[in-house]
């Protein structure tokens, strides 16, 4: 008898007890759930296989860790001999309520365009035997598993160490359920409150009109949220008469809304009133937007797969940077090499929704950062007033010139967008000097404008004293020098042309992060700032800056050129083998 005639091989009964049960098939709805889940899981920024599991470890531990440093922060003040007043441990409170805010408004604005059926979706899945309600319950269910587990694993670790440190007699079971009701309704409102705002957006507008609309909105609810969570210490040190000045802006600001039902479940009667109206603001709202949102959606999600079906028309190219672009084939981009890569960095950039969706977290940090610093808050007896700080807004020229670089250094070095990258390496191999130079003039042009950009707009709004001429002078050659050489320093060692090739991730990226972002970065800003007023004081210190700056150039520049000759010279046996699976011909 051949082995193909053979039947099932018999097993004894230790080897079947060793395999264990056989595992059970979940059905299609299940199957369902499990494949949105996947996608809301998966995303082609963070790489894939190991590295992807890496990178999203590595996310999720720095969401978590926050609850636990704070915490373990605040023992000492617990602790101590005479006990923390109520102010204060209301100020702790409130960082853990605006934490899982801001953590919760991110995390739906980084899901953006997974929260409704894309093109493959609707070709794919619409295609099978499957209900169109199925279809959407089993998206909303996968939705709702989503963001309860981030929610859960944001905030888990604050509510089991706070209430554990701040050790509040008779009252730690209280203090557990308030925490985490106060802050799970605080990321309940802001998840519910974004879903809602893209489901009106997609009821209501067109899709062409939408998609123009949408990354502007995405920008501005990241520059909202972080510059929550960066004015938490501003807040939090004058949470008291903040409160009891009764101003409208106080009453209108979320995180002390959810502040109060912390405040109210923990303490009941004996906390302050101004609570009692905040803890009903909150739970009216979120009871709200919760229902919009269970309404919207289902309504949202079928006109998206219309949207889909009909498709969004021929995109006509706007023609307000052709005169730009002539000058600088005219000038900088007369080599056809260099131009042609200047246009693929620029045209993938603004094409790609991905993209657009990391640069907005670039820009919105940026301006976050820089709101922070810039605007002061003046507080009266019953009105909350703001300035502009002079200093602030010397920083926010570096600061914007910075997190634009890192941003786009980011999104040019992504796995995105890489489809059909293999075309360059085919036509023209290695990537030579004026390939690696193109994508440079490209961020630094894009830097500039922004850093220009941000000096007209606080000089608009500016005192007297950042408006004389050698002030708008200085300023102008710092958000140039700064541009160019923040590019020339981030794009060193860059040895590939945007979207050709896969960059592995390797312990050393993070370590990088660390250094730069956290070291090297707040040095760089104060140190900038802190050289202005010697710029402005003669022109023979301007004369020297701009000296000095393109020296440091010309340097760069030099080893740059360096480092090209030397990986033009790797042996061929390194290059990668292509794959025809994996050149993105597959339909």
């Amino acid at each position: 008898m051949s082995s193909k005639d053979a039947g099932p091989a018999v097993l004894s009964l230790q080897v079947q007890a060793a395999m264990g049960a056989p595992r059970q098939r979940g059905g299609p709805f299940e199957v369902l759930v499990r494949h949105f889940l996947d996608r809301l899981l998966s995303s082609e920024s963070l790489g894939s296989g190991e590295e992807a599991t890496t990178r999203a470890t590595q996310m999720a531990y720095a969401v978590a860790l926050p609850g636990l440093l704070v915490a373990l922060f605040l023992s000492p003040l617990y602790h101590a001999p005479s006990p923390r007043l109520f102010w204060s441990q209301a100020s702790d409170h409130f960082f853990y309520v605006m934490y899982g805010f801001v953590v919760m408004g991110l995390v739906t604005v980084l899901q953006w365009d997974l929260l409704f059926p894309d093109l493959l979706d609707v070709y794919v899945l619409a295609s099978m035997p499957i209900t169109a309600k199925r279809l959407l319950l089993a998206r909303i269910m996968s939705l709702t598993i989503f963001l309860g587990t981030i929610l859960v694993g944001t905030n888990i670790l604050g509510v089991i160490f706070l209430p554990s440190i701040a050790d509040l007699h008779g009252i730690w079971w209280r203090h557990i359920a308030s925490h985490a009701v106060a802050v799970g309704i605080g990321g309940l409102f802001a998840s519910t409150s974004l879903i809602a705002l893209q489901g009106m957006f997609i009821c209501f507008l067109g899709q062409r009109v939408a998609r123009k609309v949408s990354p502007l909105v995405q920008v501005l609810c990241i520059v909202v949220l972080l510059t929550i969570l960066f004015l938490f210490p501003v807040l939090s040190h004058f949470l008291k008469p903040l409160l009891e000045s009764n101003s409208t802006a106080v009453r209108w600001f979320p995180p002390f809304w959810f502040l109060g039902i912390y405040e109210r479940l923990l303490w009941g009667d004996v906390a302050p009133p101004i609570f009692y109206g905040l803890a009903h603001t909150g739970l009216s709202l979120t009871a709200v937007t919760t229902g919009l949102a269970l309404v919207a959606y289902p309504l949202a999600y079928a006109r998206r797969v219309k949207q889909v079906v009909e498709g969004t028309g021929m995109r006509s190219e706007g023609s307000w940077g052709r005169p730009f672009h002539t000058l600088l084939h005219a000038t900088f981009l007369r080599n056809p090499r260099r131009r042609a890569i200047y246009h693929l960095v620029g045209q993938t950039l603004w094409r790609t929704q991905r993209l657009r969706l990391l640069l907005a977290v670039f820009a919105g940090l940026g301006l976050a950062m820089a709101t922070a610093e810039t605007v002061t808050l003046h507080i009266g007896d019953t009105s909350i007033g703001f300035g502009l700080s002079p200093y602030g807004m010397r920083l926010a020229v570096p600061v914007m010139a910075f997190w634009t670089v890192a941003g786009l250094r980011t999104a040019l070095l992504s796995p995105i967008g890489r489809a059909g990258g293999w075309a360059l390496r085919v036509i023209h191999g290695r990537p030579k000097f004026d390939h690696l130079r193109a994508t440079e003039m490209w961020v630094a042009i894009s830097t500039a404008i922004v850093a220009l950009a941000t000096v007209v707009i606080l000089h608009s709004v500016a005192s007297a004293e950042l408006h004389g001429g050698r002030v708008v002078l200085v300023q102008v050659m710092v958000a140039i020098g700064v541009s160019v050489l923040l590019t020339e320093a981030f794009f060193l060692r860059v040895m590939a042309i945007p979207f050709t090739e896969e960059h592995p991730y390797s312990v050393n990226d993070l370590s990088f992060v660390v250094v730069i972002y956290f070291l090297l970065f707040p040095v760089f800003a104060l140190t900038i700032v802190g050289y202005e007023p010697w710029m402005e004081a003669s022109a023979g210190h301007l004369l020297c800056t701009l000296a000095g700056t393109v020296a440091v150039c010309w340097f760069l520049r030099w080893m740059r050129t360096r480092y090209v000759a030397a990986d033009a010279c790797r042996l061929d046996m390194e290059e990668e083998i292509l794959i025809p699976g994996e050149m993105g011909l597959r339909g």
